[in-house]
């Protein structure tokens, strides 16, 4: 069963008919986009939409993924709509799914814990998510949305913006050589505004490598990850105005 905890990393997944501003953004390999901590808060009266995308891997912690199922969204806030890509609610490993959350609200200003809700299909047996928040604490990522009034300060983003920015992958960080023995250099090409962090991580989302970086005219370091096992690893950088990201491979 511990093994299985490390499959719910990355899940926060609806059903719901297909809309055109849930859109699959295939240069993405994050297990999980955006995270629930940097989500912009619900204005209150005012229009929100912001989508949300999961990637799944073909393993995790040495298990065979079969199929991902989700089956029931509840908690959004009143007024909150989801429309899901695919629209059947599964995902199947190396593809990804994607969930637009739009509408305009005026429930109570508050803290809304998203209890996502399906089935992960693998080779160590079926595991509903009402048993994994049961049995295994932890296992399940908390998601949640805050709904605040017009004007009200946002811990998440400083501001009251209603979406969220992922900067252009070519334009933010380079990696190179890529493929490597482990040992590569991560170039910021261009003049940096604001601090950032850094992270490398595996296919079953483990970081094995993470490092601040503070505004500077230029910036390059060498990241070494030779020590660890051979195969497909994920560069992230992420700063106060979003996040890119990178595949990377190990030979």
């Amino acid at each position: 069963m511990k093994k299985i905890q490390l499959l719910f990393l990355f899940l926060v997944m609806a059903t719901g008919a297909f809309s055109q501003a849930c859109v699959i953004d295939t240069n993405s390999f994050e297990l999980f986009a955006p995270s629930s901590d940097v989500l912009p808060c619900v204005v209150r009266n005012a229009p929100y939409d912001i989508t949300l995308q999961i990637f799944c891997p073909p393993t995790l912690g040495g298990i065979s993924i079969d199929s991902i199922k989700v089956t029931s969204f509840p908690g959004l806030p009143v007024g909150l709509t989801k429309t899901t890509y695919p629209a059947n609610g599964i995902v199947y490993p190396l593809g990804r799914m994607c969930i637009n959350i739009a509408g305009t609200t005026t429930d109570t200003v508050g803290y809304y814990q998203i209890l996502y809700n399906g089935t992960a299909y693998t080779q160590a047996g079926n595991a509903p998510f009402s048993y994994l928040r049961a049995n295994v604490p932890g296992a399940l990522p908390d998601y949640a949305l805050t709904v605040i009034d017009s004007g009200a300060f946002c811990a998440h983003t400083d501001t009251v913006a209603t979406g969220i920015k992922n900067i252009s992958n070519a334009a933010m960080f380079s990696v190179y050589p890529n493929p490597s023995t482990g040992v590569f250099t991560f170039t910021l090409p261009e003049a940096q505004k604001l601090s950032g962090e850094i992270n490398v991580s595996d296919i079953t989302g483990r970081v094995v490598f993470t490092q601040k970086t503070e505004a500077a005219p230029f910036f390059q370091t060498t990241i070494d990850i030779s020590r660890f096992a051979k195969g497909i690893y994920f560069v992230q950088y992420r700063t106060a105005e979003g996040v890119a990201s990178k595949k990377i491979t190990k030979e």
